[in-house]
């Protein structure tokens, strides 16, 4: 990996300029990758640095920048149709897209690069998803830090691939031999527990290692240990033996999160700045006003999850099964052609009771705040994951699709923070769920102090590793202190390829 080393030289060669740093943010174009990328944004600029972030035209109406905050949007072409929704079946088409980025990326950059007016840049952030940046950031002799959004077990099952092939553990086939259980279990990838085959990442489901999204994922996540580091949204006490085994493949990892809560503590920004603006209060808000304390369960299934009317249909019925409270945000497009996939007279039942409301859209962090909130019923997808503990709400996971199955373990086995509902994508076939099911997970989660207990002790590490002394506050503050020092001259970087900062692309 490049270095950044302490100037060396005589006192006239070490004159410091006193210059700001200027930070290329570059994250994948999927929303869930957007916010924690807009979270770092902010955080920098709050701290006297320059942020330009690249992404494309669809994502430009859904970014909203605070005043004062000196972050500018460089658009690139992503080359997909205006009206394009990426999904969970439509995968590889859009990662194909995210390669085809680099050349509209780098060509920005070279335009920036040559305005006499631009602040020299410091640094490139990028996403762990596009290895290739770590070439451009190689051609413009500036330390590329690697910037993950998901969660670090995730991320080690992905980095340890290469290891995994060769000791013939992946591709994981389908099972035609059921004498033997015991082969189920994958004990061997380092710093992770033990996990069952159909716990692992749905893309290492495959016959063939030559599979396009089994080796995309591994040829651009293999690439963060050429970084200058990693920083990550979780925090280092939640999870310590993935962080120590990167660590020990010589990947710098600096876990900085969660960051809403270093948003909070510094006052950066607010919490909503790069979502939908808000009235002052909102339907969804005004009914949860009026129910009791812990007693609704929020339901959400992120941005680019699908699901069948079937799968609808059973959550539905176990909501009533249950009795249970709920508030849903049902996105479009959850369901592919439907917009209302609901039981006849579920939506109207549930609202003329007082149980339950459907709506298409709600500020996620704010609501699982409100004191009303009782569980979460969530892909656990990481970004979820995260913010389910900032509240301390617990949940019930039903994984669909990625790295969502081993957050799951995480969650329900691990930490004991919650139930598990159902299983994701196994073989490209998902369990079904049934009503029945559906309400005895709500039961057990409610039934048990044990899920609330567990998920307040997460949230109150989470608030110590964001205090001053906390291990993400040093790591981030040790980031900023590094790119300031990069920017006046007191820090060099020396890249893999011999160079020290400030060489512009060619």
């Amino acid at each position: 990996m490049g270095i950044l080393e302490d100037r060396k030289g005589t006192d006239a060669d070490n004159q410091q300029v006193q210059r700001r740093p200027h930070v290329i943010a570059v994250p994948c174009a999927f929303f869930g990758h957007i916010t924690p990328f807009m979270d770092l944004c902010h955080l920098l600029a709050g701290n006297g640095m320059l942020v330009t972030l690249i992404t494309t035209p669809r994502f430009k109406d859904r970014i909203t920048i605070e005043e004062g905050a000196d972050i500018r949007v460089g658009l690139v072409d992503d080359r997909l149709p205006p009206s394009y929704r990426p999904s969970i079946n439509d995968i590889p088409n859009y990662l194909h897209h995210f390669e085809l980025m680099r050349w509209p990326v780098q060509h920005y950059l070279v335009a920036l690069c040559s305005e006499a007016s631009t602040l020299p840049l410091t640094c490139l952030i990028s996403d762990s998803h596009l290895g290739w940046t770590q070439d451009i950031s190689d051609d413009l002799g500036i330390p590329r830090v690697c910037f993950l959004t998901s969660s670090t077990i995730e991320f080690s099952a992905i980095f340890h691939q290469p290891l995994l092939v060769s000791m013939g553990v992946l591709p994981l086939k389908a099972r035609t031999d059921d004498t033997n259980p015991s082969s189920d279990i994958i004990s061997c990838i380092p710093g992770v527990p033990p996990v069952h085959r159909t716990e692992m990442l749905t893309f290492q489901q495959v016959e063939d290692s030559s599979d396009f999204e089994f080796q995309y994922f591994s040829r651009n996540c293999g690439r963060a240990a050429e970084a200058e580091r990693l920083l990550t949204t979780s925090f280092y006490d939640l999870e310590i033996p993935m962080v120590e085994a990167l660590s020990k493949s010589k990947v710098n990892v600096k876990p900085i999160g969660p960051m809403v809560l270093l948003i909070n503590k510094l006052g950066a920004c607010s919490t909503n700045r790069h979502t939908k603006p808000l009235p002052k209060v909102e339907k969804w808000e005004q009914w949860l006003d009026k129910q009791e304390a812990k007693s609704v369960i929020y339901i959400a299934f992120g941005s680019v999850a699908n699901l069948t009317e079937k799968e609808v249909k059973a959550i539905a019925g176990g909501l009533e099964l249950a009795e249970s409270k709920f508030i849903w945000a049902l996105r479009e497009g959850l369901v592919e052609g439907m917009d209302d996939p609901f039981p006849v007279g579920f939506r109207e039942r549930a609202e003329q009771e007082g149980r339950g409301l459907v709506v298409p859209w709600v500020s996620q962090r704010r609501l699982l705040d409100h004191a009303a909130i009782a569980a979460f019923l969530t892909h656990s997808g990481w970004g979820s994951s995260m913010e389910s503990i900032h509240a301390g709400v617990p949940v019930l996971s039903w994984p669909l699709y990625g790295d969502q199955c081993l957050n799951c373990k995480l969650i329900t086995e691990i930490w004991r923070a919650g139930v598990k509902v159902g299983s994701g994508l196994i073989y490209d076939r998902r369990s079904l769920l049934s009503p029945q099911h559906v309400a005895s997970s709500i039961s057990t989660l409610f039934s048990s102090p044990e899920y609330r207990h567990n998920i307040k002790k997460l949230q109150d590490l989470a608030f110590q590793a964001c205090a001053p002394g906390g291990s993400s506050y040093e790591n981030f503050f040790e980031f900023v202190r590094d790119m300031h020092a990069l920017a006046c001259g007191s820090k060099v970087y020396k890249s893999n390829r011999g160079r020290e900062n400030g060489t512009k692309l060619a």
